[in-house]
């Protein structure tokens, strides 16, 4: 008996498979933080392409077992490490969970679309049309669902209890977390922690505090200010930034003792140290103009995300 075969029909497959899976890894990078360079995902993406005509090949031969499910999950993770590699076990546990809960909420939008236009409608969408509701359904799911949740639960009801040390003295706060918060040092890399310079006058010297607001103001005149005493000078950064209601300026930057965030506002049971953080002092134009009652800090994501 002669089976007739249509390659091209697994080369098509193979191919919306190699780009489906690239988007995939792409919205996992975006949903955990860890974006990579595109040709990374390409390549990653290309391996489950490999795997979609490698299983049609099977099948036409009837070698698709009971067992292909741990092959399935198996190329799963082979381009979750080709993706994101280097990974620690616990960050490949969690990427890999956003992975498949992706890959099957995108599968279930998707079959929910088709059969309703199919059986509602009439309407046949056709290979195209079904590569355009899996673009759709992924792009939802990663960008605007996720997106919007995040910027609902996290953005507007995560508030963080805070407590930062500077020379032996402490100041507890309440921070949002605030996703818009991308502000790094551009020699190290190191997440910054907004704070309303009024909110540390307690904390800070009296003389860091008048260098602070010039430097907000662009005034840069008096380099006599810069001769601090007591170790302050090591902890002095000066940042750029970019904000709502100032197109472009500076801001003075201080590297606390520690960064504790409170047990209460995370699942751990200790509170968490962070050591690796600046603490950028804003001055708005009137008092409350950033932060409200409820918070005195915009604290970035990547501190809540990163190992």
């Amino acid at each position: 008996m002669v089976r007739e075969v249509f390659i091209d029909e697994w080369i098509t497959g193979a191919m919306m498979s190699w780009l489906m899976n690239t988007l995939l890894l792409w919205a996992t990078g975006r949903i955990m933080k860890n974006p990579v360079r595109w040709w990374r995902l390409a390549g990653a993406g290309f391996a489950g392409g490999l795997y979609h005509f490698g299983f049609c090949y099977r099948w036409e031969l009837g070698l698709v077992g009971k067992g292909e499910i741990l092959i399935f999950t198996g190329i799963g993770f082979l381009m979750l490490i080709l993706a994101f590699l280097p990974l620690s076990l616990k960050k490949l546990a969690k990427t890999a969970g956003t992975f498949f809960l992706l890959a099957l909420l995108t599968a279930g939008l998707t079959s929910a679309v088709y059969y309703l236009s199919w059986y509602s409608l009439g309407f046949y969408p056709g290979g195209g049309g079904i590569l355009l509701i899996n673009l759709f359904a992924l792009f939802f799911l990663g960008e605007l669902g996720w997106g919007l949740l995040h910027r609902l639960v996290w953005e507007r009801s995560c508030l963080i209890p805070i407590r930062l040390s500077f020379a032996g003295k402490t100041k507890e706060m309440v921070a949002l977390l605030d996703t818009g918060n991308l502000l790094v040092d551009p020699l190290t890399k190191v997440p910054v922690v907004l704070v309303e310079a009024a909110v540390l006058q307690d904390v800070i010297p009296e003389r860091i505090a008048k260098l602070s607001s010039a430097v907000f103001a662009g005034d840069f005149s008096s380099f006599s200010d810069w001769d601090l005493e007591g170790g302050w000078a090591k902890r002095i950064r000066i940042l750029t930034f970019t904000g709502v209601s100032e197109k472009k300026g500076f801001m003075l930057g201080l590297r606390p003792d520690e960064l504790v965030i409170r047990a209460h506002a995370r699942e751990e049971k200790e509170p968490r140290r962070i050591l690796r953080v600046l603490i950028g002092l804003y001055h708005p134009p009137a008092p409350g103009g950033a932060c409200t009652n409820l918070y005195q800090a915009l604290l970035p994501a990547s501190l809540m995300t990163a190992e």
